[in-house]
Parts: C-alpha cells; sequence; structure tokens
C-alpha cells in the first residue's frame, strides 16, 4: 500500500495514521525530522500499540501517546534528527499522538534530552527492558535525558 504525506493512511486497527511534511523537511526549524521512511514510521506505530507501549495524556481524556525505539545490531538506532535552537543531533525514540475521539495517530522523532514531555514513562521503559528492547542503563539515561 502506498502511504500518502498530509492525507490520512488506514492501519491494522482500523485507526489513521497521518505523515506529517513538517517532520519529513529541515525547513521547518522547530520540528524534529524523520531519518526514516515513510513504511518504517507507520510500522513503528503499529508495533508500539500492539505492544501496548501506551500512555494516558494527563492534560486531556481524549488524547494518548505510544512509544517505541528500534534495536539494530545491539544499539538503538537514530531514527530522526532535533531541529531545535540550532542543535542537531540523533534521536532514538519514535512518539505517537493518538486522538481518540477522531482516531488519528501521528508521530514524530521524540526528543527526550530536550523535552520533558517526550520521555515515555517509567512503565513503559520498565517493559521495553522485558522485551530486550532497552538495557537498564539505557532507561536511566532516557530517564536523565542523557544521549545513549
Amino acid at each position: 500500500m502506498p502511504f500518502l504525506l498530509d492525507e490520512s493512511n488506514e492501519m491494522y486497527n482500523s485507526d489513521n495514521y497521518y505523515f506529517y511534511s513538517k517532520h519529513r523537511s529541515k525547513v521547518n526549524k522547530v520540528a524534529s525530522v524523520w531519518l526514516i521512511d515513510l513504511k518504517e514510521e507507520f510500522s513503528l506505530c503499529e508495533d508500539a500499540i500492539k505492544k501496548r507501549y501506551l500512555q494516558d495524556d494527563f492534560k486531556s481524556d481524549n488524547k494518548r501517546f505510544a512509544y517505541n525505539l528500534k534495536r539494530t545490531s545491539n544499539k538503538l538506532a537514530i531514527l530522526g534528527e532535533s531541529n531545535s535552537n540550532a542543535k542537531h543531533y540523533g534521536l532514538i525514540i519514535a512518539k505517537f499522538n493518538n486522538d481518540i475521539e477522531k482516531r488519528i495517530w501521528h508521530g514524530y522523532p521524540a526528543d527526550y534530552i530536550a523535552n520533558q514531555q517526550d520521555k515515555p514513562n517509567d512503565s513503559i521503559l520498565k517493559e521495553m527492558i522485558k522485551k530486550n528492547l532497552i538495557t537498564p542503563r539505557e532507561m536511566n539515561k532516557i530517564k536523565r535525558g542523557l544521549k545513549i
């Protein structure tokens, strides 16, 4: 199935996924930018939902988040790049926002180093350890906002 930028794409669970072009171009000097292709972005989101790496948004009853990472060759893959404050560095966490009522998801490379709200909660991180996606050391670095 071809994926469409800036349009809805149907997911396995009948929700829709929206690819934002602002996370595909370095023209926007604020938004982080994906380094992975659309297919992998979509797959990371579906995988995060299936594995229940989900977190409620305490500010809204209508929103929740999903998180995912990718491990290759015993190392966490860089999924995107920070584009804030002229600091550019690799980002390893994919964060997906869900509008529950509209059943729409979208995602971006999460800058857990600069933004507290981009960090997964402890229960998600512990579940990732159980599934050998991250190590306890990596979890501690994420919690403290340190590069891995």
